[in-house]
């Protein structure tokens, strides 16, 4: 894939998640039908040797971003870095344990899989909590802190704020970058990483704030 300056550009074909269903059939198929582990274990390591080469220092300096790999996460247990070693070496161990025991080691696999990946986490570059009611996100707010908020506020829809303007009537907590204040009259309500949450101070009357 092109080079965006982003590990998953250069080891994960995250524009291909369309088609991993099909992947998946594909590979159900190949492990019911009990292939060659010897053979297979040698494409896999010579699979990985390749995206080691064709990236070189790029997948420990290029951007890692963890929601590109759910899956390598899962298997090496590092949500900070694209362990290649690691992820290869559990890839393989696991093939040979589903290679036999496929039925019911896959069920384990994937409910495992699920609960961890599927369960709740602060995430990068967001760790704060936001109280109930209307929520604005300043616009200079970055995307990871956005995608932060987007799954943890569930209970109204984030509303987009720009400095000078007036705050909704129904937004109760405005979420703004660390060095931008939060509008007027309002108070501090708490920090996170790069972020600050801001607390309304008054009721709301008809005419706004």
């Amino acid at each position: 894939m092109p080079d965006e300056d982003r590990v998953g550009n250069f080891a994960y074909g995250r524009y291909l998640s369309c088609v991993a269903l099909i992947y998946a059939v594909v590979g159900l198929v190949a492990l019911r039908r009990r292939p060659r582990v010897a053979l297979v274990v040698a494409l896999t390591v010579a699979l990985a040797g390749w995206v080691a080469a064709y990236a070189g220092e790029r997948l420990r300096t290029a951007r890692w971003i963890a929601f590109d790999f759910p899956e390598v996460v899962f298997l090496t247990g590092d949500g900070h870095g694209l362990g290649l070693v690691a992820a290869t070496c559990v890839a393989v161990v696991l093939l040979g344990v589903l290679r036999f025991t496929l039925g019911w080691g896959l069920l384990l696999v994937n409910v495992v899989a699920l609960a961890v990946i599927g369960a709740p986490s602060g995430g990068r570059g967001a760790s704060f909590e936001v109280p109930r009611g209307g929520v604005a996100v300043e616009s200079g707010v970055s995307w990871q802190v956005r995608s932060y908020l987007a799954t943890r506020v569930y209970w109204t829809e984030l509303v987009q704020w720009r400095r000078g303007e007036a705050v909704p009537c129904e937004v109760e907590t405005v979420v703004t970058e660390a060095g931008v204040p939060g509008p007027v009259g309002w108070g501090w309500g708490g920090v996170g990483v790069g972020v600050r949450v801001w607390r309304c101070g008054w009721g709301c009357g008809g005419d706004g704030w």
